[in-house]
């Protein structure tokens, strides 16, 4: 979970190969659903970090983005598009 400013969002971390279990998937996706009916609530993101970071790739909801965009995402600077929940693979 990531809070500021009285928002917040849940956000899973995967590795490059990390991927997520059914288990997982049903508890992430039913906490976004019930979280859903709080309008402080920013969505569930899905978070991807290559290895090689600070110079590996960064994917936010599957999209590639850069450190700067992440780093503006996690401030809420970013469009209102980008706070809507992802679909979990």
């Amino acid at each position: 979970m990531w809070s500021r400013w009285n928002r917040w969002m849940l956000i899973e971390k995967k590795l490059p190969n990390g991927y997520i279990r059914i288990a997982q998937k049903i508890l992430l996706t039913t906490l976004d659903n019930i979280a859903q009916k709080d309008p402080n609530y920013s969505g569930l993101h899905l978070l991807v970090i290559e290895p090689k970071f600070p110079l590996g790739k960064i994917f936010l909801d599957h999209r590639p983005v850069t450190r700067e965009d992440l780093t503006k995402f996690l401030r809420w600077e970013m469009p209102d598009d980008w706070y809507k929940s992802c679909q979990l693979a």
